[in-house]
């Protein structure tokens, strides 16, 4: 590789950098505001109504770059304003207005296993009951049987699954929570909750 294709990486790397440094420091607001400026209507509450309607981060960030992401790349008002905004404003909105117990989309099932590990050894109970039940519904919505089949890295899931039960207070509720998670997974591993996998296991299969 030669000097001049070595610094174009670096220079590349480093407006990566740039931009998203930038999109950090801007509130949600402004971006709308700059985005609505060059001809692109994103607001809160379209994003909240679209969201409603397609409860799906992913394809929702496919279909506001398809229908803008050209427009925000052109007429960019700042240097570091581009397409790029879009994901940004949907995980910064959707969050305040659904619950990912309920809607199992994979990316906020990220956020919160993200949010487990950082609050260890001390995770709230209650973030551990919302993981639990979004992966079950997000297996229920898409048909999987499998963790492995979740978009992000499965061995992710695997590892916060193998710790979480220590942190929990193995309650009726949790219990019903596993049950479930081992009714909807195959993948799920047995030693987790023994009992309760034994349950799951007459259930399925009547043995």
């Amino acid at each position: 590789m030669s000097e001049y294709e070595m610094k174009q990486i670096q220079q590349r790397l480093q407006n990566h950098r740039s931009c998203r440094e930038w999109q950090k420091q801007t509130s949600s607001e402004e971006m709308m505001e700059m985005a609505r400026r060059i001809g692109v209507p994103l607001s809160e509450e379209m994003i909240v109504a679209d969201y409603a309607q397609m409860p799906d981060s992913d394809a929702l960030n496919r279909k506001y770059s398809e229908m803008y992401g050209d427009i925000l790349d052109q007429r960019r008002p700042v240097q570091w304003f581009n397409r790029d905004i879009i994901p940004v404003l949907i995980c910064r909105i959707i969050p305040k207005h659904f619950k990912v117990s309920e809607t199992g989309d994979p990316n906020f099932i990220y956020e919160l296993s993200q949010k487990i590990h950082r609050d260890f050894p001390d995770p709230l109970e209650s973030d551990i009951e919302d993981y639990i039940k979004a992966l079950i519904v997000c297996g229920e919505k898409k048909n999987y049987h499998l963790l492995s089949q979740i978009d992000f890295e499965y061995s992710h899931i695997a590892s916060l699954i193998k710790v979480i039960p220590e942190y929990h207070n193995r309650n009726q509720e949790f219990r019903s929570l596993m049950k479930k998670l081992y009714l909807r997974y195959y993948d799920v591993p047995q030693q987790l909750f023994p009992e309760v996998y034994e349950e799951a296991q007459q259930e399925k299969y009547g043995h």
